[in-house]
Order: structure tokens, then sequence, then C-alpha cells
């Protein structure tokens, strides 16, 4: 917490003019001093809820990882999104916000969203590209695009 070094520091101002102007405030000034810094704290700091409804883990760029290098086709996307389907989850396709694969390729979560609905399914780290119904040879295209793949 940003605040936390701010909140000792006038813990310790109260107990030294405490002591030296022989003050006896008890502790009710210093109590709402702690809230009022918690609170412009937690105020300051809060970030901004994107597009996919969930808050990015800090001002760091979030990146999608999906595996593999190769160009994706229309009918494999089409079979994920469809067996995810059957699975209970939105019509698309699985990345990850993380990875040490060396075979994951990425993409800015922001620039993923300019084209497709990013949804977080549930498991740590996981995330959903929705695909039109049926994929498009375009949606395809540019969903390998995003990824950096190429032909």
């Amino acid at each position: 917490m940003p605040f936390l070094g701010l909140l000792v520091v006038l813990a310790l101002l109260f107990l030294i003019l405490r002591a030296l102007l022989g003050l006896r405030l008890g502790l009710k000034p210093l109590a709402l001093a702690v809230v009022l810094l918690l609170v412009v704290g937690s105020v300051g700091s809060s970030s901004k809820v994107g597009a996919t409804g969930s808050k990015p883990d800090s001002c760091k760029q979030t990146y999608l990882y999906r595996f593999g290098f190769a160009w994706e086709s229309r009918d494999r996307l089409e079979a994920q999104a469809q067996a995810a389907v059957k699975e209970g989850l939105p019509h698309g396709v699985s990345t990850f916000s993380r990875s040490s694969r060396p075979d994951a390729m990425r993409a800015s979560l922001a620039e993923v969203e300019v084209y497709f609905r990013v949804i977080k399914t549930g498991r740590p780290f996981h995330y959903t590209v929705e695909l039109p119904d049926p994929v498009t040879n375009e949606a395809a295209s540019r969903f390998n695009r995003l990824f950096g793949r190429t032909r």
C-alpha cells in the first residue's frame, strides 16, 4: 500500500507531539487520521475497470497468450469455440494472461478488445476470446494477426 509509509510517519509524529506537549488526546485523533488516510489511499489507487469487467493488475499493459506458432484455420477456431460452448463457456477460444511456455504467442488485451469480446472465465489467468458464431474467415484472420501469426 503506497500510504503505509505516510501512515507510519503520521503515527510517529502523533506520538512525538503527544510526548513533547504532554497532550492527553487519546487515540481518537490518530484513529480518525488513519481511517482518513486509508479511505483517500483506496480511492486514489483504485484502477479503472476495462471492457472485460475485470481490473487490470496495475498500470502495466496486460497481454493475452495463445499457444502455438502456426496460423489457426477458421475450421480449427470454430471447432474449439463449439467445444467451449459444450463446456458451458462462451463461443470462443482460450487464452491466458500469463505464460512461461516458449510456444506462446501474445497479443495486447486492449488490442484484442477492439475486435473481440474478452471474458474472464473462472480458472486463474484464463480468458475466453469470444468469436462470431459461426467463425468467419475475416474473424479467423484478424484473430491470427492479433497474435502475430502469419500464413
